[in-house]
């Protein structure tokens, strides 16, 4: 299953970012590629997204290619979610969210987080649906 993809919760379309358990730097920096393409297809403010990094190892170059595609994101995200569950990756969001002045949101597991999502979503326009 492909590690960025769309996924409904809901009734709401969600760009699904699963980068758990990724500890190889190469694999890491491809799949933060493969992201910026896909969400630049997207038309503005139009994007929920969901990011899991449980498990995840960070290392320099990971932390600024990953705060570059928050800053590319920004027009193109209506809201953004995070799963982490330890302090580091958290500390690594939060510099991110300041870097990038965004609204990052962090949860503990993935229902919390989408279910967030869903409510940042129905708060305004409405998702675009894939064909």
């Amino acid at each position: 299953m492909d590690r960025t993809r769309f996924i409904e919760h809901r009734g709401r379309r969600i760009l699904f970012i699963d980068f758990s358990e990724m500890n190889d730097p190469g694999e890491a920096l491809a799949e933060i590629a493969k992201v910026r393409r896909v969400v630049a297809e997207q038309p503005p403010e139009s994007l929920l997204t969901l990011t899991d990094v449980t498990g995840t190892r960070y290392d320099d170059d990971i932390i600024q290619a990953l705060k570059e595609l928050a800053a590319h994101n920004r027009p193109y995200v209506r809201a953004a979610a995070s799963v982490t569950r330890t302090p580091l990756q958290l500390v690594a969001l939060r510099a991110s969210a300041i870097a990038t002045r965004r609204r990052l949101e962090a949860f503990g597991d993935l229902e919390e987080a989408k279910n967030w999502l869903v409510q940042q979503g129905a708060a305004g326009v409405e998702i675009r649906r894939e064909g």
